[in-house]
């Protein structure tokens, strides 16, 4: 776990500092690193959960706590492995010879084991937010002609259910300090909370429409085809292949057993929204003539079935959206 957090990190600061080749071999090792690493644990994943902690801010009730279970070893694995595949294709393009992009990617790689291996969820919000950093620096510098644009309604948008995440994270927090007698983000003792309707309710809302943005879910996906066109290709790879994903494990980790009351009442009418990304999304991609329109709304139809999956509520529609994960 800690070689999975510090290996692409202390890659990414030292890939500043050196010439643009020494750069990419750099981040060619850092990467396969951790791909062994990535897939050692995987296929070494006995099904006992695993923590470390790295340290602690008491007066917050913040751990610094990272931990492998049964669900983000897939997530892990596939961070794993999108990375040196999409390092291979860029090696010999405008990105693979900077030292800027190949920094972003490994700090976004870092940002991502982080999010998904967190277990306190200030430190998981904090990453989830960290991660639109190099993603919108990476469409600002390598994009094309409206790069500003696309990255600008991207953060916006991303943004924008940030805020409604952070609420339900302070929220959360209260209930703890009152249910528990401290503030604590530990997602193990926010789970067994006992949640008023009314606060359930705003957890499921707020939480909900943050890894819908983050997914896509129609109708919160009008950052998409822009963001997805008008970033360089292995942009474009990066947020099909792995940054939508991170709604996908938000509904899993997050909104299902935060608020599974809410969330039980809710699964027709967000499996609803589901059906209509799958439809939507792929009639839209058959009339698409440039390949990144294609796969920018294609990826809507495919997250879809994620979602659906996840709200279906059973356990084999669950083991499909895992399995949607990783073949999308």
């Amino acid at each position: 776990i800690v070689a999975l957090l510090a290996l692409p990190a202390f890659a990414a600061v030292l890939a500043a500092f050196v010439p643009a080749n020494a750069a990419r071999a750099l981040a060619a090792v850092a990467m396969l690193a951790t791909l062994v690493v990535g897939v050692s644990l995987f296929t070494g994943f006995d099904g006992t959960p695993a923590t470390v902690t790295l340290g602690v801010l008491p007066a917050l009730g913040v751990t610094f706590a990272f931990g492998v279970d049964a669900l983000n070893v897939y997530f892990v694995l596939l961070t794993a492995l999108l990375f040196p595949a999409v390092l291979a294709c860029a090696w010999t393009t405008r990105e693979g010879a900077s030292r800027l992009w190949l920094s972003l990617m490994l700090a976004l790689q870092a940002g991502l084991f982080g999010t998904f291996l967190a277990r306190d969820l200030v430190v998981l919000f904090v990453l989830w937010e960290a991660v639109l950093v190099p993603m919108v620096l990476a469409i600002l510098v390598f994009g094309g002609p409206q790069r500003r644009r696309a990255a600008m309604g991207f953060f916006l948008y991303t943004m924008a259910g940030s805020v409604l995440f952070l609420a339900a994270v302070i929220a959360l927090g209260a209930e703890s300090a009152r249910q528990t007698g401290r503030w604590t983000y530990d997602l193990a003792t926010l789970y067994g909370l006992q949640l008023t309707e009314g606060k359930e309710t705003f957890v499921f809302v707020a939480l909900a429409l943050a890894c819908a943005v983050k997914s896509p879910v129609f109708p919160f996906h009008a950052w998409l085809p822009l963001a997805y066109r008008e970033a360089s290709p292995t942009g474009t790879a990066l947020m099909a292949g792995v940054l939508s994903k991170m709604g996908a494990y938000g509904f899993m980790v997050l909104v299902v057993p935060l608020a599974p009351v809410v969330a039980l009442r809710a699964a027709p009418y967000v499996a609803a929204l589901a059906v209509a990304s799958i439809l939507y999304g792929a009639v839209l991609a058959l009339r698409q003539k440039h390949y990144k329109d294609l796969v920018a709304y294609a990826s809507l139809s495919h997250m879809g079935y994620v979602v659906l999956g996840v709200f279906a509520v059973e356990g084999i529609a669950l083991q499909g959206a895992l399995f949607q994960v990783l073949s999308h």
